[in-house]
């Protein structure tokens, strides 16, 4: 059997872990998460670094007991943990050299070829303090693959980044793991950086599973508040009777006539704000207080408190038209087509 196989427990402090999920070779599997839900833990477990109870089965071989050298794995590691000392074509050829390929000179051609594929054949003489954070980057993802590893695991290996040089190596990364035919698993918090990245997400929340799928099914039926921040859309659970969807104090109508526990999703885009409550065909009004305004350049993120605390994106000329200030109060409305229910 080809392919990662997890299903692992371990408790640290209050945290209990308690993952199962597969990936297949070529695949790159996105561990997403807020802080504190284990992704680290389960990270470090399946580099070796920390024991679990359970199995991680890799093209067949069970690895739980495995020790982290012996491993045909590789990480990445957040702060990219470069040899200060070394060049970069030393930082490579030092993983080469570990996984034994001990003539100096072959892992010193290694190490050039795997440079030249990353872009930095030009920078194999320089150190770390000389690189740009971009860079060292590239050189740390070159060591790690140069091993050949059946599994790659990256750990928010954007977030020593600026915003510039982060687009910029999303992009290059999106291309790199993209050519290993092995298993990548990549550990993230960061919204823009799992969708870009992942063909398939893994959600963790207090060390549990709560969601699995590719990306765009997960925008389209998220499962959890934090996955619906996650993705930027306004979630609702209630029950629902014809498409009535009853929530705390308010309620909220759908074309679909459901019944049952649902979940119900609207779109930031989908949801109108008004000076006065507004005439019109909308099924659903309610009044609100601005509580944020987020400017994220083509819109403008309008946060609102009320009987349903919702998000609404507008345009930054309709901020001034509208008069939208914090502490404001508006009128919110989304048709019931722009309502999507499914069940709980």
């Amino acid at each position: 059997m080809s392919g990662l196989a997890v299903d692992v427990r371990r408790t640290v402090g209050a945290l209990a872990l308690d993952v199962a999920f597969e990936a297949e070779p070529g695949e790159t599997v996105v561990v997403v998460g807020p802080n504190g839900a284990g992704k680290t833990t389960l990270l470090r477990a399946l580099a070796g670094l920390d024991t679990v109870d359970g199995s991680i089965v890799l093209d067949g071989r069970e690895l739980r007991d495995v020790p982290p050298e012996a491993r045909p794995v590789a990480v990445v590691f957040q702060d990219h943990v470069l040899f200060p000392h070394l060049s970069a074509r030393d930082n490579v050829a030092f993983g080469v050299r570990c996984r034994g390929r001990r003539r100096r000179r072959e892992a010193a051609d290694v190490a050039d070829r795997w440079l030249a594929r990353v872009g930095l054949a030009d920078h194999a003489s320089m150190r770390p303090a000389a690189l740009s954070g971009g860079q060292s980057q590239r050189v740390a993802l070159a060591r790690a693959l140069a091993t050949e590893p059946r599994l790659l695991l990256l750990d928010e290996p954007l977030s020593a980044l600026d915003a510039t040089t982060r687009a910029a190596t999303r992009r290059d990364l999106v291309h790199h793991l993209a050519a290993h035919d092995g298993v990548r698993v990549v550990v993230t918090h960061d919204p823009v950086d799992a969708l870009a990245l992942g063909d398939r997400l893994v959600v963790l929340e207090a060390g549990r599973v709560v969601q699995v799928g590719r990306p765009d099914a997960i925008r389209a039926r998220p499962r959890s508040r934090y996955v619906a921040d996650l993705i930027g859309m306004n979630l609702f659970r209630g029950r629902a009777t014809a498409g009535v969807v009853e929530l705390r104090g308010a309620q909220l109508v759908a074309a679909e006539p459901i019944d049952g526990d649902v979940f119900a999703v609207v779109h930031p885009s989908a949801v109108a704000l008004h000076r006065t409550r507004p005439e019109g065909t909308a099924r659903n009004v309610w009044s609100g207080t601005i509580t944020a305004l987020d400017d994220e350049g083509s819109r403008v993120r309008v946060t609102l408190d009320g009987p349903v605390p919702l998000s609404a994106d507008v345009t930054p000329a309709s901020v001034g038209a509208l008069d939208l200030r914090r502490g404001g109060a508006v009128w919110a409305s989304v048709k019931a087509t722009e309502v999507a229910v499914y069940p709980a």
